[in-house]
Parts: C-alpha cells; sequence; structure tokens
C-alpha cells in the first residue's frame, strides 16, 4: 500500500495541473458560446448542443478524475469503485453525441479524418480506458492503471478540445454567412 500511496503522489502535479487546465477550458467554452448566441435559431440549436454539450461534460469529466486522483488516502480499490461506473456511464452517455456529431457532419458533407478520429474514437476510446483502470486498479496492476488513467484523461482533454475549437470555428463561419445575408 505504501508503493501505491508514493506512486499517487508523484501524480499530484499533474493532477492539479490538469484539473485546473479542465476548469479553465470550461470557462473560455462558455464565453466562446456566449459570443456564438447572436446565431443561435432553431435550425442552428441542435448543432450547437452536439458541439457544446460533449466538450463541456468532456472537460467535467477531466476535471472530476482530477479530483478523485487527488483525494488524499485513496486505496486501489476505492479508485476501482469511483473509475468504472465513470467510465461505463460515459460511455453510454458518449455514444448519442457521437452519433449526433457524425449525422451533423454528414449532413454538411465536413467530417474528416481529424473529425473521426478527435470527435469519435478519442472520446470512446479515453472512456473505455477509464473502465480498464478500474479493472487494473481492482487486480493491483497500479503501474498499468497510472499509464491508462494518464492517457484517459489525455484522450479526453484532447477530445475536448479540438471538439471546441470545431465548435468556434462553426460559430465564425456561421456569423459570416449571417453577416452577409443581413
Amino acid at each position: 500500500m505504501e508503493l501505491f500511496i508514493a506512486a499517487l503522489d508523484s501524480w499530484e502535479s499533474y493532477y492539479f495541473m490538469l484539473g485546473g487546465s479542465a476548469a479553465a477550458l470550461i470557462g473560455l467554452m462558455l464565453i466562446a458560446l456566449s459570443l456564438g448566441l447572436r446565431i443561435v435559431s432553431e435550425t442552428t440549436l441542435e448543432d450547437i448542443k452536439a458541439f457544446a454539450t460533449p466538450s463541456v461534460l468532456y472537460f467535467v469529466w477531466v476535471f472530476m478524475l482530477s479530483a478523485a486522483m487527488l483525494v488524499p488516502s485513496e486505496s486501489p480499490l476505492f479508485l476501482s469503485i469511483i473509475l468504472l461506473p465513470s467510465g461505463v456511464v460515459g460511455l453510454v452517455w458518449a455514444f448519442p453525441y457521437v452519433r449526433r456529431l457524425i449525422r451533423a457532419g454528414f449532413e454538411h458533407q465536413d467530417f474528416l479524418l481529424s473529425d473521426w478520429l478527435s470527435q469519435v474514437i478519442l472520446p470512446v476510446g479515453g472512456f473505455i480506458l477509464m473502465i480498464l483502470t478500474s479493472i487494473f486498479f481492482y487486480t493491483d496492476q497500479a503501474p498499468l492503471a497510472f499509464g491508462s488513467i494518464w492517457l484517459s484523461s489525455v484522450a479526453l482533454l484532447i477530445a475536448a478540445i479540438t471538439n471546441t475549437w470545431s465548435m468556434v470555428i462553426w460559430i465564425i463561419e456561421a456569423q459570416q454567412t449571417k453577416g452577409k445575408e443581413d
């Protein structure tokens, strides 16, 4: 158990940085959304939800993951119990949004390979890795668990950032189109 606590403590700075970054990016995301309020209409609302909701929730998942990893006096079993339902709920929750993003991409004919990676593969992979991390912690495979939870957090953070960037570009393009129409 002492080796586990020492390994967990060695990741403390990483999780402080990760949680702070996720919190700051949530704030920036809300600012970006407020800048795009002029283009919200009945036709654009679903597209905005398709971009915004997953991004905000991926940032929140990363923030909560960081918070869980910073709880003092944890045990591998505690982390396993926290991460398993988080990963399962995340995976179940992600599928409708992934379908909506794919549908919006095909509708607008702009769903590229990079979009598949950032908006489908990374979030789904991140949640699968979270489930695997839970199993690794439960079976006392701490090195695998720490590596896979790191990879999960990075995958979700990258998915949120790239999804947010896609939303910002979409808002800019929609505002330019609306400006030409007015």
